[in-house]
């Protein structure tokens, strides 16, 4: 699935049109804004809140201080769903604004501990997998 800061009819980068194309023709687009509507900035982080509605966790892999990553893992805590940083991006990056999320309850993990996280989860988000270790990642 993805989840488009434009209109079902626009594209954010011209260069990902093709992706975009795909997406929609083999699996899903989702939009919050009208056919035809411009593309504004504003339309971003209203897009990264639809991801966070969306979705039953948020995993931040690697972001910019200034990056709508960041927005969306702010509206997932403010919604009660996780916010998942793997330990390695942390011990790489450290970004400052990674341990205010771990203050108010995002949670970094490991190869160790990733079962357990999994388990954690809402059953919806493994799919069919009734185990993280019947997952095929």
């Amino acid at each position: 699935m993805g989840v488009l800061g434009t209109s079902l009819d626009r594209y954010a980068v011209l260069r990902n049109r093709s992706l975009q194309d795909a997406i929609g023709e083999r699996h899903l687009l989702v939009s919050q804004f009208p056919s035809g509507q411009p593309t504004h900035r504003s339309n971003f982080p209203l897009r990264n809140k639809t991801m966070a509605l969306l979705s039953d966790a948020t995993l931040i892999v690697e972001a910019a201080a200034n990056s709508g990553t960041r927005h969306q893992g702010w509206e997932a805590i403010r919604l009660g769903r996780p916010v998942l940083f793997p330990k390695r991006s942390l011990e790489r990056q450290s970004p400052h604004w990674a341990d205010e999320m771990i203050r108010y309850g995002a949670f970094s993990f490991d190869a160790g501990t990733l079962p357990l996280v999994l388990d954690d989860l809402p059953s919806r988000c493994v799919g069919s997998a009734s185990r993280a270790d019947d997952l095929p990642f």
